[in-house]
Formats: C-alpha cells, sequence, structure tokens
C-alpha cells in the first residue's frame, strides 16, 4: 500500500491519500492539528515529553497510560479514515514523504490506535520513504550471503549488554543456517570496533549483503572506539563515507542505536522551518561537548544512510533497553534470513512479540514506536540466503578452544581486551598478552603458543 503526504503546509496541516497496490484509492484525511494541545507536544517528541512528565513513583505504568492516549490521538486526529483502512489491511504500508515535510518521517507512527490496539498490534508497518532517492544498482547474494556486525561499547561509556547481544546474535544466525541448510558467513567486531577496523572489513571483495551495527547512538552519530578503547563519535556523514567503500553490496543496515533515527535539535527546528539549515562539519570539532551531544545540525543517520547508499534501514527513533534490542533482532532475522519474509513484514510480525500490549522492564510502552524502516527499498526487500549451512572460518572455530565456557556477565573489561586486541594485531610489534589481577577475578592457569604468539589462559 501507498501512503502520500500532500499540500504539505507545515507540522500541523497536510492530506494523506492512501491507495492500495494497483494504485485504486482507498482512503483520504485532511489533517489539522492544534499545536497547543499536549498531545501534539508528545507525538513530536516523545521520549523527551515521557521523561519530563511521567510520575518517578509509577513511572512504567504511568508512561504507558500516556503512550495510550497519545496513540489514541493520533489514531483520531493525525490518521483517522486512514488509520481505519491500515488496520483493516493488516500490512506495512509505503510512507512517501516528500523534502519538505521530512520531518513526519520520525514520528511514531506504529503507536497509533484504532479499536482499542495499536496499528503495530494490527500488524501494520510503516515503510519511510524520503524524496527523492537515490537510484544504485546492487549486487546479488553469491554463494553465501555475508553479515557484517560491529559491536562498539568504548571504556567509560554507559554500560550496554553487547556481550548478551552479540553472543544471542551469533547462536541465531548459526542455528538459522543450520537448521534451514543455509550458507551464511558472519563477521563479528567487538573490543576493538575502530573505524580502521571497519574499513578494512568494508574493503573485501566479497562485500557484505547486511550490516548491523550496535552501541551508543546519537541522532547524528554513532559511538566507535579508538586504539586505546575510548570512545570516538563518528558522525553521519562520517559513517556513511565508511559504509560506502561497499555500498554496491549492501542491501540492509541495522542501526542497533539509540536515536539512530532522530535527528539533532538544530535540525529538528530546520525541518519545522524555525531555523536556517547550517551544515558547517568540516570546522566541527569531534571531541568537542557539542558534537558529543547531537547538538550540531549533520542529518540523521538513517536518512543519511539511506541517502546516499540506497538502501534498506532499520533504526531506533528513541533510547533503546538491552532487552528489546536483543529479543527484536531475534525474531527479525530469523524471520528474514530462516523463514524468507520481506524485511517489512517481518519488522511488523516482530514488533507485537517483543513489545507487548502490557509493558514491561525490558520493553517499555514506547519500545512499540522506536524501531523505524526507511528506504524505498525496503518495500519488497528479501534476503534469501543459499543452500549450504553455516560457514565458519577457521580461526574463528580454534580461538577459544579449551577455554571454559563464558560467565553470565563480564562487565568492566572492555578496555583491557581492546588493549589486549590491538596488542595481538598483525603487525603490532608484540607477541604477547599478560592478565592479571585478583586471584577470584583472573587466574592465570597456562600459557599457549600458537604460530609464534602467546596466548595466556584464563579461567
Amino acid at each position: 500500500m501507498r501512503l502520500e503526504v500532500l499540500d504539505y503546509a507545515g507540522p500541523t496541516r497536510w492530506r494523506w491519500r492512501l491507495t492500495d497496490a494497483g494504485g485504486v484509492f482507498v482512503a483520504d484525511h485532511r489533517v489539522e492539528l492544534d499545536a497547543g494541545a499536549w498531545q501534539f507536544d508528545a507525538f513530536t517528541d516523545l521520549h523527551r515529553f515521557l521523561k519530563w512528565n511521567t510520575a518517578p513513583d509509577r513511572r512504567l505504568a504511568h508512561e504507558a497510560e500516556l503512550v495510550t492516549e497519545v496513540g489514541d490521538w493520533i489514531g483520531e486526529q493525525v490518521l483517522g479514515q486512514v488509520g481505519v483502512a491500515l488496520a483493516e489491511a493488516r500490512r506495512p504500508v509505503r510512507m512517501e514523504v516528500p523534502a519538505g515535510a521530512a520531518v513526519l518521517g520520525y514520528r511514531p507512527w506504529e503507536l497509533a490506535r484504532v479499536d482499542g490496539q495499536a496499528l503495530a498490534g494490527h500488524r501494520v508497518g510503516f515503510i519511510i520513504d524520503q524524496q527523492p532517492h537515490r537510484s544504485m544498482a546492487k549486487a546479488g547474494v553469491g554463494d553465501r550471503l555475508r553479515m557484517l556486525a560491529v559491536f562498539s561499547l568504548p571504556e567509560g561509556a554507559g554500560a550496554l549488554n553487547l556481550r548478551k547481544e552479540r553472543f544471542e546474535l551469533a547462536r541465531l544466525v548459526h542455528d538459522i543456517a543450520r537448521v534451514n541448510n543455509k550458507a551464511i558467513e558472519l563477521r563479528v567486531l567487538q573490543y576493538g570496533a575502530t573505524r580502521q577496523r571497519l574499513e578494512e572489513a568494508l574493503l573485501e571483495q566479497a562485500g557484505w549483503d547486511v550490516v548491523h551495527l550496535s552501541g551508543h547512538g546519537l541522532p547524528a552519530g554513532l559511538i566507535l572506539e579508538d586504539n586505546a578503547g575510548r570512545h570516538d563519535l563518528i558522525s553521519s556523514t562520517d559513517l556513511v563515507y565508511l559504509l560506502d567503500l561497499a555500498a554496491d553490496q549492501i542491501k540492509l543496515v541495522t542501526l542497533s542505536a539509540c536515536e539512530s533515527a532522530a535527528v539533532t535539535a538544530t535540525e529538528h527546528l530546520h525541518l519545522l522551518g524555525l531555523a536556517p539549515a547550517t551544515r558547517d562539519t568540516e570546522q566541527q570539532d569531534s571531541s568537542s561537548p557539542a558534537a558529543e551531544a547531537g547538538s550540531g545540525s549533520l542529518p540523521a543517520v538513517a536518512a543519511e544512510l539511506v541517502a546516499r547508499l540506497d538502501c534498506a534501514v532499520l533504526a531506533m527513533r528513541y533510547p533503546v533497553v538491552d532487552d528489546f534490542v536483543i529479543a527484536l533482532a531475534g525474531s527479525f532475522y530469523d524471520l528474514v534470513l530462516g523463514k524468507g519474509q520481506p524485511v517489512p513484514r517481518a519488522l511488523a510480525l516482530s514488533l507485537p512479540r517483543v513489545a507487548p500490549e502490557s509493558p514491561t522492564p525490558g520493553a517499555p510502552a514506547l519500545s512499540i514506536g522506536t524501531p523505524a524502516l526507511f528506504g524505498l527499498r525496503a518495500g519488497e526487500l528479501t534476503l534469501v540466503p543459499p543452500d549450504g549451512g553455516p560457514v565458519m572460518l577457521a580461526g574463528e572455530q580454534q580461538k577459544l578452544a579449551e577455554f571454559p565456557s563464558q560467565p553470565e556477565r563480564f562487565v568492566g573489561r572492555v578496555g583491557p581486551m581492546t588493549r589486549a586486541t590491538t596488542t595481538l594485531a598483525p603487525h603490532s610489534g608484540r607477541v604477547g598478552v599478560l592478565l592479571h589481577g585478583m586471584e577470584q577475578c583472573l587466574k592465570p592457569v597456562d600459557v599457549d603458543v600458537r604460530e609464534g604468539r602467546t596466548f595466556p589462559v584464563i579461567e
């Protein structure tokens, strides 16, 4: 289905037109919103609104109540009969957003409620098609589907359970490949997820069909690591410049990072027509507090990726909880890679599974409106791996041989692990790493020598 934005006269006035796959008219609705209503304030920046208006002693329940009220308002005032038609159709819809109305692409449409249920619960998903867009020729999947997963958590950054997310993703991909006899290769970058390592991986001739980026995000960038494990803020334009190295092959980018589908405050004002556009990115110091806070006018990461790479992008409008992200990735990739579902339908089916009507600490009420799918290419994108079974490099199979099983939690080691990875990299000039500490935490029991390098074996 196709949902067009017509006669756009600002963030409070425009007209919808909904047509089916054959171009036949289904419904329309003229939007005239009261900018003074509290629901409109919440609609424009729901995460900020909930942060400042939720009762702290009953935050989870009160958030759910406010999200429900905003969802009812979106369904009645913003979508009207279009929302009713979408709920009846129960399928993803492509929202065509012209350049002047770009701000509408960042709204939480999945939260709109029809007949007492969010549209996501009706299995309605939105594909944000921001126009105009670039069209590129893409290489097909080769003898195996290749997936690059990057997990970045610099030393000193807020805690994220990336280790669990990485473990669950690796287990899921291996199980999908083994059970369905599909040739899938997963490459993981963690502990030393630097620009250089990412660039080296992207330059591989075989290319990557799927790129999964996980870590701390900002509305206009992503935080990677430097060689010492400290944070390295990479802007949306710089990230796109890197990923452009493999643009001919990349079909889907998943941004499992907070606010990767959001815009900065300055860019938001520009989209609303309240401030001039200023892109002084060359003079902006990426280490400055303004850059770290994402306060410049750089475009949203997701929008920039679609504009430059012509790929599907699954990103996050708001901050996300670890448990929700892990569950979403598990369901989404299982449906796409294991069951052959198109990307938009896989997301529409996944959201009700991982963000139920009754909120939990692992999936608060805002979660169902957080994932957003961008790009015209996402509309009918399928990623079917060829037959063959899991593809695993010999080094991946051997690198943890004879090591004990991983503990349930392993925190506070990002810096040392990153520095160890850097030390053991080719051409580092060093041949070993000695890890020492309290006996309860780290106990050397043996030394393993392989190909001239020394690896401490710990328990």
